[in-house]
């Protein structure tokens, strides 16, 4: 480009930046189902992680190359949301310890559900996330269905 002032008419540039997008959206694809398929104790080779009565569940997202802006999606299937309390955390390589921000707090009666985002910025340093799910009540439990970074 800084050798031929015509570049924008350039028709092999042009198809080489075409194929470069393309790749560059094929690989931010790669990092979702990557961020996707997160590991954790409690899911023991499955794709969701039980929420049981009074007890806490964790889904972890380990290893992740972060950038400035992401959106953390949460799905999160239960029949009596009021009962939950549910905490995004993130922590350094390094450390042992998660930061932690409480999000729901027993919220919702009887709806059925929490899904959505969280949109998240400044995180670029930060590799390891954690989703904890604490059902405070008896009489229904769940499960996390879903816990991912979409990074972008």
């Amino acid at each position: 480009m800084n050798n031929d002032p015509n570049w924008q008419q350039n028709s092999t540039l042009i198809s080489i930046t075409r194929e470069l997008i393309g790749e560059a959206e094929k690989f931010t694809i790669g990092m979702i189902v990557y961020a996707t398929k997160f590991e954790s104790p409690d899911t023991v080779g499955s794709n969701s992680v039980p929420i049981y009565d009074f007890q806490t569940s964790y889904a972890y997202i380990d290893d992740v190359a972060c950038s400035d802006s992401m959106i953390v999606w949460i799905d999160i299937g239960h029949t009596y949301i009021g009962d939950l309390e549910c905490w995004l955390g993130w922590k350094d390589e390094p450390s042992s310890t998660y930061i932690e921000y409480k999000f729901w707090d027993r919220q919702g009666g009887s709806d059925d559900d929490i899904v959505g985002y969280i949109r998240i910025l400044n995180f670029q340093n930060i590799h390891d996330w954690r989703l904890r799910v604490r059902d405070c009540a008896a009489g229904d439990e769940g499960e996390i269905r879903e816990f991912s970074i979409y990074i972008g």
